[in-house]
């Protein structure tokens, strides 16, 4: 017997069984015809097997209501650690990147198995480009996580003590996300004459939020289910994006999270509204998903146009008879995978749409940069 099998992009396992039985005396059967040219070399069966490995998932009301819960707990713990942390005991990079961190890998261990894990609108996008996430599921997916990183902020708020010594600005300037005199760092970059401009800002949000949507889409399958090491990675890519990011821009990293505490920073005596300068905390990341997306559906489909041909079986001392089975089942195996790749045509014109949707949105924001960059020059 000899059992082939592949996985295809869309996540269905085939199984192509081949075994021979020694001839008894009558006609050779091949695909279940008789074929009188193999009446002295026995028969052997071909058996097909699709087996659809794709998750049980989880209801949409369900899923959303995870991303929900997830993004709220995020940003809380985020908010906290940047505001309470940061202002009692000074402000401490490795407290903020260790506390990031571990904010996005527990609540990810605790509620990925729902929704996915994603908590982050730049990793949503990145997730319905490349087809792990459905487009509804996906704009509801934004639209939650951006009402729970609202809610985490207003919660917040509503819990810091204030008084004459100690204001809204002293608690919320750590938490804020901004550039230039927006930049967590502006009041020791300006007494150095220095200053973290948007160009910056812009860089160091994209190379970082690549990371991180690279990680969260390596770490899922084809239909956005995250692996058994997905939670611990992609708090650590956080972690990472923090370190690079935090001392320029406050680490955004996620739209959702500069969104919801820019809301309640504005009108508080900061010295940047945050609201002004919060466009480039979705452009950012939004380039980020893109870019990772074309390279994720360019790798796939110049995957597909590599020829896929079974392994022979080995053969043990086998006689003219069953050599001769034997390269007949191969061939028959051969014509049943490229049947299978046939089926995947619809597939690959479907990451072709996506591809080109993807440079849509890619050169839509690099002129949108672009434009931005005329009128503050």
């Amino acid at each position: 017997m000899n059992l082939r099998s592949r996985t295809n992009s869309q996540g269905k396992h085939s199984q192509y069984i081949v075994s021979y039985r020694p001839p008894v005396g009558k006609l050779a059967t091949f695909g279940g015809s008789q074929s009188p040219q193999h009446q002295k070399k026995g028969h052997y069966n071909i058996m097909t097997e699709e087996q659809n490995t794709e998750p049980s998932a989880y209801p949409i009301g369900a899923r959303v209501c995870a991303e929900l819960a997830g993004s709220f707990l995020v940003c809380f713990a985020i908010y906290m650690i940047c505001t309470f942390g940061t202002s009692i005991y000074g402000l401490d990079l490795a407290y903020i990147v260790v506390g990031t961190a571990l904010a996005y890998a527990v609540v990810t261990a605790m509620l990925g198995r729902v929704s996915g894990g994603q908590f982050n609108p730049a990793i949503t996008v990145a997730a319905i480009l490349t087809g792990k996430t459905k487009v509804v599921a996906g704009i509801l997916y934004v639209i939650v996580q951006v009402v729970g990183a609202i809610a985490a902020a207003g919660a917040v708020r509503w819990i810091l003590p204030t008084s004459q010594t100690v204001t809204m600005k002293t608690w919320l300037t750590p938490a804020v996300n901004g550039y230039g005199t927006g930049s967590v760092s502006s009041a020791t970059t300006s007494s150095a004459s220095v200053s973290f401009g948007i160009s910056m800002a812009i860089v160091v949000e994209v190379i970082a939020a690549i990371i991180i949507i690279a990680v969260a889409m390596r770490h899922t399958d084809a239909n956005g289910k995250p692996n058994a090491t997905y939670a611990p990675v992609i708090g650590a890519a956080y972690g990472l994006g923090v370190a690079m990011t935090y001392t320029v821009t406050g680490a955004a990293l996620n739209p959702a999270r500069a969104t919801g505490i820019a809301l309640f920073g504005q009108n508080q005596g900061l010295s940047t509204q945050p609201l002004q300068q919060l466009w480039i905390f979705w452009l950012a990341p939004v380039l980020a998903a893109a870019i990772v997306a074309l390279v994720m559906i360019i790798a796939d489909m110049a995957s597909k146009r590599k020829p896929k041909t079974p392994a022979d079986a080995p053969i043990d001392e086998a006689t003219d008879a069953e050599a001769d089975a034997h390269d007949i089942a191969v061939d028959a195996a051969d014509i049943a995978l490229v049947d299978d790749e046939v089926k995947e045509l619809p597939h690959l014109i479907a990451l072709s749409h996506r591809m080109m949707t993807t440079i849509k949105l890619n050169m839509s924001f690099s002129m949108a940069l672009n434009f931005v960059a005329i009128i503050l020059a």
